[in-house]
Order: C-alpha cells, then structure tokens, then sequence
C-alpha cells in the first residue's frame, strides 16, 4: 500500500486569528544555523510526490493569505539568495517554472513585479532574464508582451528603461541579437501594431536631449561586410492605398535661436579599389498627373546673403573630372520636351545677379568649348536663339558684346556670324545688323572695321554679294539716311593715309562681260594718291 500520511495543522477558530504553524530550524552561535528542508516523496518507477505552498482562499469580505519567500538580512556578509527551479531531466524536457499573478473581476489584474536589490555603496544588483542554452539545436526563447485587450481598451504598454541618474550617465539600453560563426546575425525588427479604424502605430526614435552641452546624436548604420559589400539602409515609406496618397519623408534638420542650424548631408562614401558610389535623387512618376517636382533650394537669410547652391562634378585628378549634365526629358507623342530656365532673381533695391556661362582654363590644353544650339524641327521652323541685353528706364540699356578669345602669343580667335546653307527649295537666312530707332535723339551707330596692327597691315575689310548660277548676282547697295527736315546722310567712300608713302586708291569699278554680254553699266573712276 501506500505510506502513511504526516499532517500538521493548527486549529481553527470562531472569533480570533486561526493558530499558527512555525517550522523552524535551530540557531547557533558558532556557526551557520540549522537547514528547514521540505521535500516530497521520491517515485523511483514513476513521478515523485509535488509540495506544493499555498494560503487559503480569503472569505467573503477578506484577501488570501500572503506567502512570502524571503532570505533574513545580514549585519557583516551576503544575504542568502533565493533559488527557484526546476530540476534537470535526462530523458524528458526540464520542467516549467511559472510565476502568475492572479485575475479579478472588478479591479485591475495583480502585478508581477522582478526587482534586484539596492545598495548604498556599490552598484545596484543585476536583473537577467535568459532562455535555456540548446547544445544541440537552437536556444530557447524570450517573450516580453502585454495581453490582448478587452473590448473597449487596449493592450498594455512595454516600457523598456534605465533609470534616472542624479550625477552620472543614465544607463545604457541594448537591444540586439547575438553573434553567429556559421551563419548569419539574427535579424531585429521594431514595429507597430496595424489600425483597421484609425491610424497606424506611430514609430519614434529620438535621442536624448542635454541642458548644458549637445544633444545626443542618433545613428543607423548597417553591418559591415569584411569580405564583401556592407549591409544596405532602406527607409521608405509604405505604398499608398486606393484612395490615399504614399507617405511623406522628411529630412532635416532642426531650427535655432542663436547659432547655425544643422548641416544635412547626403553622400556615398570613399572607395579605394573600385568606383564611389552613385547618389541618385528622383522624384516619382505619374500615370494621370504630372510626374513630382523636384526642388532644390538654398537658405533665406532677412539680414545677410541668402545661402548658395553648388552643382560641382567630382575631380578626376589623374584624367578628365565628371559631367555635369542639366537637361529635361523627352517629350511625348504629343507635347514638348520641358522648358529649361537659368535666370537670377529679381531685385528691389540692388543689382539682380549675373549669369556666367563659361569652361574653365587650361595650362596644357585649349579651354573647353561654349555651345550653344537649339534644335532642330522636321515639320516646322528651327527653334529660335536670341541673345538680348537688359532694358532700364531710367539709364542706357544693358550692352551684347561677342568678342572672340586672346591669343597673347599667336592670332586671337575668329568671330563668324553666319545663317545656315538654303535647302533644295530655299534661300538662306537673312543676316540684319542694324540699331533700334530713336524717339528723340540719334538712331545709333554701326561699326564695321578691322583693329590697328602696329607690326604689320592692318585687317581687310570686305563687304560682296553672293554669285548666282540661274538668275542675277546678288546686289550691294550703300545708302546714306533719309531726313524729312534737313540734308540727307553722306556715303563717304575713303582710302587709307599713308603717313609715309602714297595713300591707299579708290577704285569702283564694274566687272568683266561674260562670252554673251556686256560690261557693267557704269563707267569705272579712279583715284589714285
């Protein structure tokens, strides 16, 4: 049969507390006191016997009994430590250890509470919570979470914090996964519930805010690769739904009562074997609006310069540096490419900004070229170029000048205004130098004339009509101006002073008849010096 049962119990009571029941070991004054053990019963063939440590269910209007399980203090060494736990198993799973506080029905649930002790002197005692190490297979879980919530409420918060400090760093919080030597590092992800009424859980990462120095920094970095490439860093935003729009990003730094406000970098990192990284900045397409805009613009300044804006291609120290490239898209089936614009701004009380097109120079080469074109059309006219000076109402308009380069040891570079060769059923392009008329003062002037030499001749200047193959040679006609109130305008032809010698002649003269015509109507004169 079985053993017999052991049972110590104290008696009841009607009007008082129920007796008590003390299992105490013995003490002494030399050396450690006397152990209490409490163990069940060994079942060598099958389970041992469970102890189980329980108070009473409370009465009607009363709680249930505490059970405390607690070392003594201790004047001179280390308190005693409390160990509670399941045994090893060799051919079974170790078993469970629970710690549950109990439900209600008209208050708050009990709370269950882990804390490590406290110390005047040192450091405060460590609290660690870790899943079973699995020698063989993985190693157990951890599961920090708050319950589902009732009807009308939530679920409840996960706070994880270090402490306050009153004169030194506040402590540190880690959240990672461990090391691997045969594959990879576990993955950590932070994310917020789903809202099937409202809106989605709000994720925020902020760094600690200081009253005497910097604030802290925060920083998200992926892993380093010592063999290969470095982990990417994605951020984005969520696609947006049928009736909704993808969600805004947000760079920038913060504002600032008395100094700069923050840089905001953005940018690819060195590479010492291979090429740097691309940076690419792309706003999205659309399929029935216009694709996005993208804007870049410096800083407004109300009591100084406003900020710049640099567009620089990176330097190629040993070959040529990068192109910069600005141009828009091709347009469609049926609409234009887009405009390109580069003007400065207007100005109130100043001078508005220049605008300087130009190459750089060049020590061992020729400066870059300037081009400037615009494009060609296959059912209408080619687009127009029009260089034009700024307009004042109160000074002379702005000047166009077009002046080829210097060459300081060799001859400077030509100037050729020309209009394009006529096609099979055209002529070609008018070339029309002229000044703008005059509401009361003098039309202006027009200069045509080669420069002073003062080591050789000086430039010839020549003014011919272009020849034809079916109809007339094209005229050359010199007329003075027309005035309705005085003299007509002078044609003056004159040749050059010789200051030395003979001066220069004068010849007008028609051209030789060919084999079945005449010479020119006119007689030929001539003026010599």
């Amino acid at each position: 049969g079985r053993g017999g049962a052991v049972v110590v119990s104290a008696g009841s009571g009607t009007s008082g507390s129920g007796g008590m029941v003390l299992v105490q070991g013995g003490a002494t004054t030399a050396a450690s006191g006397g152990a209490v053990v409490v163990g069940s019963g060994e079942g060598t063939q099958t389970s041992s016997g469970a102890v189980r440590v329980g108070s009473a269910n409370g009465g009607a209007s009363g709680s249930s009994g505490l059970l405390a399980f607690s070392s003594g203090t201790a004047n001179a060494g280390n308190s005693g430590s409390i160990l509670i736990g399941s045994g090893a198993a060799t051919g079974g799973r170790g078993g469970a250890v629970v710690v549950s506080a109990g439900s209600g029905t008209s208050g708050t649930g009990g709370s269950v509470r882990l804390q490590s002790g406290r110390s005047t002197s040192a450091s405060g005692g460590t609290a660690a919570i870790a899943g079973g190490e699995g020698t063989a297979s993985s190693s157990g879980g951890i599961s920090l979470r708050s319950a589902n919530g009732g009807v009308v409420g939530s679920s409840g918060r996960l706070a994880f914090s270090s402490g306050s400090s009153a004169d030194g760093n506040s402590g540190a919080l880690d959240l990672g996964s461990g090391a691997s030597t045969g594959g990879s590092g576990g993955a950590v992800r932070v994310r917020v519930g789903s809202g099937t009424s409202g809106s989605g859980g709000l994720v925020s990462l902020a760094s600690g805010r200081s009253a005497g120095a910097s604030g802290g920094c925060l920083s998200a970095e992926s892993g380093e690769g010592t063999q290969k490439s470095g982990g990417a860093i994605l951020i984005r935003t969520a696609n947006g739904g049928a009736a909704g729009a993808s969600g805004q990003l947000a760079f920038s730094s913060g504002s600032s009562k008395g100094g700069n406000s923050g840089l905001l970098l953005v940018g690819s990192g060195a590479a010492t074997a291979g090429r740097s990284g691309g940076v690419g900045i792309s706003a999205g397409s659309g399929t029935s609006g216009a694709g996005g805009a993208l804007s870049l613009q410096s800083g407004r300044s109300t009591v100084a310069t406003g900020g710049g804006l640099g567009v620089a291609s990176g330097e190629g120290t040993q070959t040529s540096s990068g192109i910069v490239a600005v141009r828009a898209a091709n347009g469609g089936a049926s609409g234009a490419s887009g405009r390109l614009a580069f003007s400065s701004g207007s100005s109130s009380a100043g001078n508005s900004g220049t605008v300087t097109i130009g190459s750089g120079p060049a020590t061992s080469g020729r400066g870059g070229d300037v081009s400037v074109a615009v494009g060609s059309g296959t059912s209408s006219a080619g687009g127009a170029l029009s260089f034009a000076s700024g307009r004042s109402a109160a000074a002379t308009g702005g000047h166009v000048a077009v002046c080829a380069g210097e060459g300081t040891e060799k001859s400077s570079g030509a100037v050729v205004v020309a209009s394009a060769n006529g096609g099979a059923s055209g002529a070609s392009g008018l070339l029309a130098f002229s000044s703008g008329s005059a509401k009361s003062g003098n039309g202006g002037g027009i200069s045509i004339g080669s420069g002073a030499a003062s080591g050789g001749r000086g430039g010839a200047v020549s003014v011919s009509a272009g020849s034809g193959t079916s109809g007339s040679g094209g005229a050359a006609y010199f007329g003075a101006g027309r005035s309705t109130s005085r003299t007509g305008g002078s044609v003056t032809f004159a040749a050059g002073e010789g200051t030395a010698t003979s001066s220069g002649a004068v010849v007008v003269g028609s051209a030789n008849g060919g084999t079945s015509g005449g010479g020119g109507g006119g007689a030929g004169f001539f003026w010599g010096g």
